[in-house]
């Protein structure tokens, strides 16, 4: 059986096979819709954006989760996110969180519903702490891919880093997470807690919103890949 497209390294790379965004905007500049990106790394709109400005941070190596990624990486990744979070906080001027879903090493499961690892950037007044502190036990980490990789090995995980700076991990249970968990969650904070699910709510509006902040990276990014 053939194995269904990756549609984020389809999006980083340019297949029309694999892309869902393309569709979605309609526009040129979505047959590869990377927004900045580095050697490694590549941002993307999210699908379903939360709010305006919701951006996922992926590793271009097809991976399961960040925890998963070769030290090699470690860099490229770290810089991206912090390079987008600063486009976010400059021109929204909102705290930006950060969370990732990310699936075992092995095994067959994909813990958040795309099997390539994508850490969620989501520039929001909410306090989302006390709704997700009920939904897992968290354990605080420090910052760096090294420290994510000690303190989940190969398991599935929740990532959550607020904007000042605090991370936390939570353990899968037995079964794994929903699904969406975490999106779930920021929805609910917004106020807007039947929207969660992007597949159903794709929110245009947003995304295209998200990609018109980003309009000058956009281009150095086209300029690199070509």
């Amino acid at each position: 059986m053939t194995p269904p497209p990756c549609y984020l390294c389809g999006q980083i790379d340019g297949d029309p096979r694999a892309n869902l965004l393309e569709p979605l905007l309609h526009s040129s500049w979505s047959h590869r819709p990377v927004l900045a990106e580095n050697s490694d790394a590549a941002a993307m709109p999210s699908i379903g954006a939360l709010v305006t400005g919701h951006v996922l941070v992926c590793p271009k190596q097809h991976l399961r989760s960040f925890a998963a990624a070769p030290a090699a990486l470690d860099q490229g990744l770290g810089s991206l996110a912090e390079e987008v979070a600063s486009v976010l906080i400059r021109t929204l001027g909102l705290p930006v969180h950060r969370f990732e879903h990310g699936s075992s090493t092995y095994g067959s499961r994909v813990a958040c519903s795309v099997e390539h690892a994508h850490l969620h950037l989501v520039p929001s007044p909410v306090d989302v702490v006390p709704a997700i502190s009920h939904v897992a036990r968290w354990r605080r980490v420090e910052g760096g891919l090294r420290s994510l990789r000690r303190a989940v090995g190969a398991e599935e995980y929740l990532l959550y880093e607020s904007p000042e700076g605090r991370r936390f991990v939570a353990e899968a249970p037995a079964g794994g997470f929903p699904s969406q968990l975490l999106r779930r969650i920021f929805a609910a904070e917004a106020g807007e807690a039947a929207t969660w699910n992007w597949r159903e709510h794709p929110a245009r509006e947003r995304v295209e919103a998200t990609v018109s902040l980003f309009a000058d990276m956009r281009d150095l990014a086209g300029a690199s890949h070509g």
